[in-house]
């Protein structure tokens, strides 16, 4: 009886507390409900504030400051003076790389050694160490939208001045930047700072400049941008290309410099001679680039970081001379124009032969980058339409070879140049323009400290107009007979050159990386039957890409069986190269 008892009054005491917790639940649900809606009610009012926000934005968006919008730079920077006042600072940077580059299969070819182009004879393999760059840079601000950019380079045996500008970046919507800058149809590689690749894509920086356009140019460059950005900082010469922006444009005033070329100021203190073209006020380029990130607004998506741009330019050179030689991937010729002297060593003739750019020339360029987590890609494609002449003039009496006298002789040249880069961060890092700081710089001693590393892979091909290889002139001496090419010679000369390139890059820190890279590219053309060793007598191969000087004294007994006409078009031997570079940078 005393257990019924007790059961019954535990039975009554827990549908009480049953009935308690069931009270309780139901206020705890209600009061949820209330605050679900308060919670609704405030993100109504947020997001009411923040179109309101926008719309003021946009609003104002034309009078927007740009020096005040960026955040503060990634890198620390370990130059930089500033008074207490805050008006003006100076910044000391500098970008170093030590380069060791393998060739194989060398025996025959040119290789150039930084001061010249030299024959590989009695060896296979060239092994080449130079100093690839070495640029000191000093840049600062005046009042915080004066912003000034002074960079020199002394690699590879030269002095250069590439940059020297002023921008004036105080309205976001428009800004000027003046003086020697980068072009703005040169290659995108070009604009990137990240420098993945111990070498270039043709439609960029394969020698001291780009390929198929100018490097640096001198002029006057308006440029603007609008909408959303990303969180990047403010990096003189390259923010105002919009690569952070979903809008930006550029309209540049710029001299009409050639291919492959930089204004002055670049001089090669041991030969003592210019290396590249002058500054010419007389040939002046139209140039415009609009970019675009249309998803830059779109957080942690797969299209944020995807943009699109094109580029183009417009100019008229007259009489413009010194057309630049262009090079491999290995920074060895591989094409040049028949500008050259021929002389008689046996009566001082002399016939100058030129070919110049006279007329028209316009330039192409759209690009695309694009960056998801640790993935990038970049990816451009570039042409070159110019109007060529063709010189000559004798000096010393009798032509030495017989003087053209018909009408001008004139060709259109198109040329053009592609490529497409992957880039993965194996370390994880995510995928950056314009910076790489590894997620955990290198440390030996200490655990999973191993640096950043990334892979890189690059298609880049060089299509070079073969209208230029047709017009020809037979001749005869000391009764041989000899084939003279007005334009390019098809023996000296490639066609086509197709490059794929394979790296690895180990980021110590965000100063220092090592690299490794194979490069091997294919060629149409740029070699011919009569290449043969003076020395030794056999068919080397290539022996045709010559230095100036070479082909000067060829009809003197140098390589001369090169010219006769019996002489017939071969392919040059596939380039291979094995690179290493170690760079500094702060």
């Amino acid at each position: 009886m005393r257990f019924w008892c007790t059961f019954f009054l535990f039975l009554f005491a827990l549908n009480v507390s049953l009935a308690a917790v069931d009270e309780d639940i139901e206020r705890l649900e209600q009061s949820i409900h209330a605050s679900e809606e308060k919670l609704h009610k405030m993100k109504a009012i947020q997001q009411q504030k923040a179109t309101q926000i926008d719309v003021n934005h946009i609003q104002n968006t034309w009078l927007e400051k740009d020096y005040t919008r960026y955040p503060p730079n990634h890198y620390y920077n370990l130059f930089k003076l500033t008074p207490a006042n805050e008006l003006y600072d100076i910044e000391f940077h500098f970008w170093g790389q030590v380069d060791q580059n393998i060739f194989p299969d060398a025996y025959g070819l040119f290789i150039n050694n930084g001061e010249a182009d030299f024959a590989v004879l009695g060896q296979n393999t060239v092994q080449r160490y130079w100093l690839n760059i070495v640029r000191p840079t000093i840049e600062g601000q005046v009042l915080q939208f004066f912003n000034y950019f002074l960079n020199a380079g002394f690699g590879r045996n030269q002095i250069a001045l590439y940059d020297a500008f002023v921008d004036i970046n105080y309205y976001r919507l428009l800004g000027l930047q003046v003086g020697q800058q980068m072009s703005l149809v040169s290659g995108i590689e070009n604009f990137i700072n990240n420098f993945d690749y111990v070498s270039r894509a043709f439609t960029m920086q394969v020698s001291n400049a780009a390929m198929l356009a100018p490097d640096r140019q001198l002029g006057v460059v308006a440029h603007g941008s609008f909408g959303a950005s990303g969180d990047e900082p403010y990096f003189r010469g390259l923010s105002l290309l919009g690569f952070d922006d979903m809008f930006s444009y550029q309209f540049g005033w710029l001299v009409d410099t050639p291919d492959n070329s930089v204004p002055a100021g670049s001089f090669d203190f041991l030969n003592s001679i210019n290396l590249n073209q002058e500054n010419d006020l007389n040939n002046m380029a139209f140039e415009a680039r609009l970019f675009i990130n249309p998803f830059i607004d779109k957080p942690a998506t797969l299209l944020q970081h995807l943009g699109i741009g094109i580029a183009a330019s417009l100019g008229h050179p007259s009489q413009q001379t010194g057309l630049p030689s262009l090079i491999s991937v290995g920074q060895n010729p591989i094409y040049r124009y028949a500008n050259f002297v021929i002389k008689n060593n046996e009566t001082t003739n002399f016939t100058f032969n030129n070919v110049l750019a006279n007329g028209v020339r316009n330039r192409i360029h759209p690009q695309m980058v694009w960056g998801y987590g640790a993935f990038g890609l970049l990816a451009d494609w570039t042409q070159t339409t110019q109007q060529l002449v063709f010189s000559q003039n004798t000096q010393g009496g009798t032509p030495f070879i017989p003087p053209y006298d018909g009408p001008e002789k004139s060709v259109t040249q198109t040329n053009s140049a592609n490529q497409i880069s992957l880039i993965y961060n194996l370390t994880q890092e995510e995928f950056n323009l314009f910076h790489f700081i590894p997620n955990m710089p290198f440390h030996p001693f200490e655990k999973n400290a191993y640096g950043g590393w990334q892979l890189v892979f690059r298609l880049s091909g060089l299509n070079l107009d073969p209208s230029v290889f047709n017009d020809s002139s037979p001749y005869t001496l000391n009764n041989q007979q000899y084939t003279y090419y007005y334009f390019v010679d098809p023996r000296l000369s490639v066609q086509k050159a197709n490059t794929w390139s394979i790296g690895f890059n180990w980021y110590w820190n965000q100063f220092l990386r090592i690299s490794s890279e194979y490069d091997q590219t294919n060629f149409v053309g740029g070699c011919s039957t009569g290449a043969i060793d003076p020395i030794s007598g056999q068919i080397s191969g290539c022996l045709t890409n010559a230095s100036t000087q070479a082909i000067v004294d060829s009809f003197s007994g140098l390589n001369s069986s090169t010219f006769l006409s019996s002489s017939q078009v071969l392919n040059r031997p596939v380039e291979r190269i094995f690179m290493t570079r170690i760079q500094v940078q702060f």
